[in-house]
């Protein structure tokens, strides 16, 4: 996930965004930084894979209204790349 924020991040630069539009930039930025704490819901049967990963139980949290169907999690971010 590291990697990955860096890329995009250097891409940026090379376009040169971050001296043309300093809003944009600061939006920008704030993005990339929310994504390293960010989760995303995987509904079942995807999530069944991720349960055996040995991160799972400390940092999967259960969706608890059901609004995704049954055994959803809100899953880190960086443990999908």
């Amino acid at each position: 996930m590291e990697e990955i924020l860096e890329v995009i991040g250097q891409s940026l630069h090379e376009t040169n965004i971050y001296n043309e539009n300093k809003e944009l930039s600061a939006k920008i930025s704030s993005f990339i930084d929310s994504t390293k704490d960010a989760y995303v819901i995987v509904q079942w049967p995807e999530v069944q894979d991720l349960m055996e990963e040995k991160w799972f139980n400390e940092e999967a949290i259960l969706e608890t209204e059901g609004k995704f169907g049954s055994s959803a999690y809100f899953i880190p971010l960086k443990r999908l790349f």
